[in-house]
């Protein structure tokens, strides 16, 4: 009983982080089945979950390092702007703001 609270409390949390309901599930599947998980199984967990997070900052501070640049441009292109632009070579790194995830630039000087 107390290892099904446990989880679910690490659910609600890493909700709150952001993580979405797939990303938790696949970290409860690496816990113990079989008994409640303890301390050494929790450290390794939030060791992979600071992996995670770190990435999550380490993006979200090259958006604010390029929020402004881009944003107040005033060219308002999406064809012509790096954090959407569907139709370029970016897109083959996938959906979304593929230079502020840290993909290379296509452009000059990228």
């Amino acid at each position: 009983m107390r290892a099904g609270i446990r989880r679910l409390s690490f659910a609600l949390v890493a909700q709150e982080f952001g993580f979405t309901i797939k990303e938790i599930s696949v970290q409860l599947g690496t816990l113990p089945p079989g008994r409640a998980p303890n301390k050494a199984d929790w450290q390794r967990l939030s060791q992979q979950f600071k992996v995670h997070l770190n990435e999550r900052i380490a993006r979200m501070e090259r958006l604010r390092s390029q929020l402004e640049g881009c944003m107040g441009c005033g060219c308002l292109s999406l064809d012509k702007c790096e954090l959407y632009n569907a139709g370029d070579a970016a897109s083959s790194y996938g959906r979304g703001p593929r230079f502020v995830y840290g993909d290379k630039s296509f452009r000059k000087g990228g």
